[in-house]
């Protein structure tokens, strides 16, 4: 899956996470095993490949939170 971000350089701090949920949308913990295998970023984009270990089809969210080079987490400007 490749989730579009305007302006994000290739640089960026990117982590995601794949959540079970029900279906109206709410986070629900199944019995499915869910992995994230590869988080790239990229310019513009990131993309993430993962696993889902179920027989059946499964409602998923997958979250993405990525983090520009020119914003660290304790600097100062």
């Amino acid at each position: 899956m490749t989730i579009y971000i305007d302006d994000l350089p290739a640089e960026a701090l990117a982590f995601a996470s794949i959540t079970q949920i029900d279906t109206s949308g709410q986070p629900i913990l199944g019995s499915a095993i869910t992995t994230v295998n590869n988080v790239v970023p990229q310019v513009g984009s990131v993309t993430v490949r993962g696993e889902i270990n179920w027989q059946f089809d499964l409602h998923v969210r997958v979250s993405v939170l990525a983090i520009p080079p020119d914003y660290r987490f304790g600097q100062s400007a």
